[in-house]
């Protein structure tokens, strides 16, 4: 369960990054009222799934700690080279904190009382931390073997996208499908 809702959660959020770009191709056919109805929708059942997905992993750790259950001690999966640890344990210590820095800057996008100039601002970090969730599955990937697997090839994928989607955001460029220039958002 863990493992499918942070896949999901990958697959939205990378969704969600994509359709901020506001694709010549999307808005035409969607028009804009209703691409940024999808936007915020989808981004925010990502964030629920992100919500589960870290739910699914903390809660086994707090029912430890409060001595509901005893410690099945520390799962071994195989020999993992130093460079392997260092990059799911840096993977995932990022991961936690882009859900941190997601859900902070959701709360801000979904109230009403914040000034749209704070909005747009924060907002747009919302790539950069796509980034870096993107970072945490793909190490989290290496973790449990399934880099090598086709779920594996699908969140190298999802990453992949959306880490174009999100560096084309960060340099605020939309590419148009029909004349294939670049032009810039604002």
């Amino acid at each position: 369960m863990a493992q499918s809702s942070g896949v999901i959660a990958l697959a939205l959020m990378m969704l969600t990054v994509v359709l901020a770009l506001r694709l010549d191709w999307f808005e035409r056919r969607i028009g804009l009222d209703k691409l940024y109805r999808l936007h915020k929708w989808v981004g925010i059942y990502a964030a629920v799934f992100a919500l589960l997905h870290w739910l699914i992993r903390q809660l086994p750790r707090w029912w430890v700690e409060w001595g509901w259950v005893a410690n099945p001690g520390e799962r071994i999966k195989g020999d993992y080279s130093n460079i392997e640890k260092i990059l799911y344990s840096t993977g995932q210590t990022l991961g936690e904190y882009a859900f941190y820095a997601i859900v902070i800057l959701i709360v801000i996008a979904l109230l009403h009382r914040v000034p749209y100039r704070i909005f747009r601002n924060t907002h747009r970090f919302v790539p950069a931390v796509f980034i870096l969730i993107a970072y945490h599955d793909a190490t989290a990937q290496l973790r449990e073997r399934w880099l090598a697997t086709p779920a594996g090839y699908m969140v190298i994928a999802l990453a992949a996208v959306g880490i174009i989607a999100a560096t084309i955001a960060l340099s605020r460029q939309s590419y148009c499908y029909c004349c294939g220039s670049s032009r810039a958002r604002h």
